[in-house]
């Protein structure tokens, strides 16, 4: 049998999904806060080198990881997955959704990946009502090939707070804006889907070690996670 080795869970993780061993239909979660994932409709996949992750069918599959408030940082914030597409066509129009704590008048943040075009998409949202800021990549993902995807939120003051998005480690776009504090919400954190004016917005691919930090990991965090995990997903 292979073994897979992982580094503990970062100071800050609040979240963090391994699919170790693999099976059933839940999910552990490695951060101190046991927010254990319960599998619906996703199917475990096995990697090469021995890491189980889920596979998502692009029309009913998440995984749901509760309502906690602490998966719903107040000011600091990172989320991040590792992500296999075959293409962008579909996502109900709206997007594939990778983390998400979204639902009506009660959004938080969302990171997605944009329908036809798979430019990355990080927002954050000041009010459950949906007072937002979003940043959105001006590049496609590479399809058929495992990619780290990572946004980060860093809360500085009302109209200087800074939002980022990674791939592979390298910081692709960043902006300031004013957004502020994050909504502070009652929905659903979820992995695999967003939900949208009561419509489910699924990912279609795969996911694996998908992580919620209440902290703004730096980019030099990001690049060493990386190049810590990349040799699990053939990645050179």
């Amino acid at each position: 049998m292979t073994k897979v080795l992982l580094a503990p869970p970062a100071l800050g993780t609040v979240l963090s999904l391994t699919g170790l061993p693999g099976g059933s239909n839940k999910i552990h979660d490695r951060s101190p806060y046991g927010n254990v994932g319960t599998i619906v409709g996703a199917t475990w996949a096995k990697l090469p080198g021995g890491l189980w992750h889920l596979s998502f069918d692009g029309s009913d599959d998440l995984v749901s990881c509760g309502t906690a408030s602490v998966l719903n940082p107040s000011d600091d914030m990172t989320l991040m997955a590792w992500i296999k597409m075959s293409g962008f066509s579909g996502g109900n129009g709206n997007g594939f959704g990778i983390i998400t704590r979204d639902a009506v008048n009660q959004r938080a943040y969302i990171f997605q990946i944009t329908n036809t075009n798979g430019y990355l998409n990080f927002l954050v949202s000041k009010t459950a009502a949906g007072a937002f800021t979003s940043l959105i990549d001006t590049a496609a993902i590479p399809t058929e090939r495992w990619n780290l995807v990572t946004g980060t939120y860093h809360f500085v003051a009302d109209g200087s707070s800074l939002i980022e998005i990674f791939l592979n480690g390298v910081s692709r776009k960043n902006a300031s804006n004013a957004v502020g504090s994050i909504a502070s919400t009652t929905s659903e954190t979820q992995i695999g889907n967003r939900q949208y004016v009561g419509v489910t917005i699924p990912f279609a691919g795969d996911i694996a070690l998908p992580r919620v930090f209440n902290q703004a990991l730096s980019p030099l965090d990001i690049q060493n996670i990386f190049h810590r995990e990349k040799h699990l997903f053939g990645v050179c």
